[in-house]
């Protein structure tokens, strides 16, 4: 069997690095201009921008409160390098929300108040302030419509969120539910499938995709590295869409379900997975009054549980008749 390498889409890694770079932008300027405010808060009042001297049109001196905004300006600085560098989802969202905190109010008050610098000055500083406005709101915008822009590829930076999951048979009956529902609750998912159509509709649901066949043993080893989840979750099937060629559709299923799982499962092991979530069906419960059932559960005569070896770390089992 040919290798399948792990891939990603990569329209979504180009967005990605736009964001980043957005990020990395606002907190340099940020850094910037509260390091000046905070250590020569003088020359800030003087001078600020480039010798302009606009701050200085507006009042008197107050090294104290010009200090203080300097210390709240380098603060969001921090913030926003922080989130640049770690690139989660809620970090970022957060960070562009505390911006456009100041932003906004920033932008409102030299609309109102130009009679202190000349027409070009006004329009020149407006133009900025806004555009400093418009973009970060349009990427949280973006991102709180579920295009989970912080997910260019599977190593991109996180500070060990404790929530990265990766969803193998992401398309299938319940992977396509399940994917977006985790997105929708602030989740980082990367969804697996075999081929590039199904990719897209994985992209679409804000999930990042990954190409791989479960069956490739090496290929699904060194995507689930790469993807570095902390809980995987195992939603592969291999039915047929209708109900009269299910039986045609079990030997694969099974495949699926004794390779496939065992594959899975140690790949999870090796990438330091916490935890394995697998969905599990059989049609080998005995008949009983109750709708439910358990491990405990009597089967049908003739089945054997066989379990399937893991580490200590990782458990599973698979039922399979005789």
């Amino acid at each position: 069997m040919s290798s399948t390498p792990p891939t990603a889409p990569s329209s979504r890694s180009g967005l990605s690095q736009v964001v980043r770079v957005i990020l990395s932008v606002l907190a340099l300027i940020e850094v910037a201009i509260g390091a000046w405010q905070l250590f020569a808060p003088y020359s800030f009042y003087t001078y600020f921008p480039a010798g302009q001297g606009w701050v200085e049109r507006l009042g008197p001196y107050d090294q104290h409160l010009i200090t203080d905004v300097g210390e709240l300006t380098l603060a969001l600085g921090t913030f926003l390098t922080l989130a640049a560098l770690v690139f989660e989802r809620r970090l970022v969202q957060v960070a562009l929300v505390d911006y456009l905190v100041q932003a906004v109010p920033h932008l409102v008050f030299h609309a109102i108040h130009r009679e202190h610098m000349s027409t070009a000055q006004n329009v020149a500083n407006f133009a900025t302030l806004a555009l400093a406005v418009i973009v970060p709101a349009g990427v949280l915008w973006l991102s709180l419509r579920g295009r989970n822009l912080t997910r260019a590829h599977v190593t991109a930076p996180r500070l060990g969120a404790g929530h990265e999951g990766l969803c193998a048979g992401a398309t299938g009956a319940i992977g396509r539910v399940l994917v977006p529902a985790l997105v929708q609750a602030g989740h980082e998912v990367t969804g697996m499938t075999r081929t590039e159509q199904k990719a897209a509709a994985i992209e679409a649901t804000g999930a990042a995709p990954l190409l791989c066949d479960v069956l490739d043993r090496d290929a699904l080893s060194r995507a689930v590295k790469l993807a570095a989840p902390e809980v995987v979750v195992h939603e592969l099937t291999e039915l047929p869409p209708r109900y009269r060629e299910f039986a045609k559709g079990l030997e694969a299923t099974n495949h699926l379900r004794t390779v496939g799982t065992q594959n899975l499962v140690e790949a999870a092991v090796a990438a330091g997975a916490r935890r394995v979530v697998a969905q599990s069906i059989a049609f080998l419960y005995a008949p009983e009054a109750r709708e439910t059932r358990s491990r405990t559960s009597k089967v049908v005569p003739g089945t054997t549980p066989q379990p399937l070896s893991a580490t200590p770390s990782v458990r599973c089992s698979n039922w399979s008749a005789r």
